[in-house]
């Protein structure tokens, strides 16, 4: 798997992407439970399916291509294909010159992965500051070692989603250190709550609102914009929204502010992702009202 992961980063990324959109129509074509899947979620999103399918599904394709790409590049490479905006840029360094703890949230749109690689090319190395990436372990032990060879490159200080992952963060939170995570990644067994995401409860997680609450953390919204051939296009925003301290109101407050970050790419979303799944061990929202 290594081997190939190796021969798809020296390819260029505009033969990638083209190859990632031929995938894409193949994968919609042959998988039944992962087309289901992506219908049912962008019609649950209220976009027609018709209009987007075509699109969605190249897009897809891309990522999964681009994703070895980037794992397998330098972070100089992977620099170069990063387009970003001076207003975001501004609100990056304002953070960084505040002092205060900063949570970067990036949803799974475009090419999540190029986001902590630029910030910290870009900001993070001239402040002396790295990014403490939370992210859950593949279960497939293949995936394991690549994952971890993905995110293990200068500036990214990897913390499982675990009880060693935590305190990893914490320390460098109380530091005034830097976190990054995927805001829209189902988290485990009492890790989240229950919170509608397009109209329908999903379980969400409530750790990266504990940490800006506890240690009174920036929160910044990243996504990307994927521009075939070329890289990536990569904005920012300050979420100053105030937290309640109430985790089901500050969820609910979360995943609007996701909702309307994907309306932004509707096209570039992960819709095959199975955001409404229930992790082993939680109940079903329409448990949670019922005496035992």
């Amino acid at each position: 798997m290594k081997c190939l992961f190796k021969l798809i980063s020296l390819l260029s990324l505009a033969t990638l992407h083209r190859l990632g959109s031929i995938l894409g129509c193949l994968a919609y074509a042959l998988g039944g439970s992962y087309r289901r899947k992506m219908l049912a979620n962008l019609k649950q999103a209220g976009f027609d399916p018709k209009e987007l399918t075509p699109v969605v599904k190249r897009h897809l394709g891309m990522q999964g291509l681009e994703t070895p790409w980037v794992w397998m590049r330098s972070n100089a490479d992977v620099y170069e294909h990063v387009f970003v905006d001076e207003q975001s840029k501004n609100v990056i360094r304002r953070a960084l010159d505040s002092g205060r703890s900063i949570i970067f949230m990036t949803p799974h749109v475009g090419c999540f992965e190029i986001a902590p690689i630029w910030v910290y090319e870009a900001f993070l190395k001239q402040y002396g500051k790295t990014m403490t990436v939370l992210y859950r372990e593949p279960k497939l032990p293949c995936l394991r070692e690549l994952v971890a060879t993905g995110r293990l490159r200068d500036g990214m200080d990897p913390a499982k989603a675990d009880l060693s992952g935590v305190r990893k963060i914490l320390k460098a939170m109380k530091a005034g250190g830097i976190m990054g995570c995927l805001p829209d990644q189902v988290p485990g067994r009492g890790e989240g709550v229950w919170a509608d995401f397009f109209g329908r409860p999903a379980f969400t997680m409530t750790f990266p609102l504990k940490m800006a609450r506890q240690f009174d953390a920036i929160r910044i919204m990243a996504w990307t914009v994927r521009l075939p051939g070329k890289g990536w296009e990569l904005s920012v925003v300050e979420w100053d929204e105030p937290l309640t301290g109430d985790l089901q109101t500050d969820a609910r407050a979360m995943n609007r502010v996701l909702e309307e970050t994907i309306k932004k790419v509707p096209d570039q979303y992960i819709w095959s992702y199975n955001r409404y799944k229930i992790p082993r061990g939680v109940k079903a929202p329409e448990q949670l009202g019922r005496k035992e």
